[in-house]
């Protein structure tokens, strides 16, 4: 065997182990610089998914109710004829939460209305305290009375109901909530209307939001 064969066997024989070691530990040292980053990853993900996890909902509402009353004018009648004084609406509200529970009927009141004036807006209920949100009170007028300046006649609304004849002058309710935004913040609107003597009752139930 001639010097260079003996020597590119010799290199051979001594790199050989060299390589098999170096396979060998390769991937233990790969493994280990894998396995802290992994850590890291994972623990970053899991910090990052409790500080995205909400913190318990607190946040509650508070509602509190208006009316708006008003006299609508028609034509061919003057000021006199329709004039309305002693004006009183009575409104049932009826609100059922976990933290707070409310039914009654409150009146509602203008001295006069002329046809074609609104009276003045008055806050008529408001929640005694914070509650879940769990959906809008429930407000309806259920009676409309007065008294006509010209002859002091009075004026009735009533509802309708079933199996009895329908009232001289209806109280027509609302069909349907609008939604809107003001000085005092976001509500629902309904108008409630009687069909002979043209009063117009304007509900706005307002969300205030509130901590529980």
């Amino acid at each position: 065997m001639s010097r260079n064969a003996s020597l590119h066997t010799n290199l051979g024989a001594s790199i050989l182990p060299n390589m098999v070691a170096i396979r060998l530990t390769a991937p233990r040292i790969g493994t280990g610089g894998k396995f802290p980053a992994a850590c890291l990853l994972c623990w970053g993900m899991f910090l990052g998914a409790a500080s995205a996890q909400p913190t318990a909902d607190r946040g509650g509402v508070r509602n509190f109710i208006t009316a708006t009353l008003s006299l609508a004018a028609a034509p061919g009648d003057s000021d006199t004829d329709r004039r309305i004084s002693d004006l009183v609406v009575v409104v049932r509200i009826s609100n059922h939460a976990r933290e707070t529970q409310y039914f009654g009927d409150v009146p509602v009141g203008a001295a006069r209305l002329d046809p074609g004036e609104e009276a003045p807006e008055q806050k008529i209920w408001e929640d005694e305290r914070c509650h879940q949100r769990r959906g809008l009170p429930k407000a309806s007028v259920i009676s409309v009375t007065g008294a006509y300046e010209r002859d002091r006649s009075r004026l009735q609304a009533s509802l309708r109901h079933i199996g009895l004849k329908l009232p001289a002058d209806e109280i027509v309710p609302g069909q349907s909530l609008t939604a809107g935004h003001d000085g005092a913040g976001r509500f629902f609107a309904a108008e409630t209307r009687t069909s002979r003597s043209h009063v117009t009752i304007l509900l706005k139930i307002y969300l205030t939001d509130c901590t529980l």
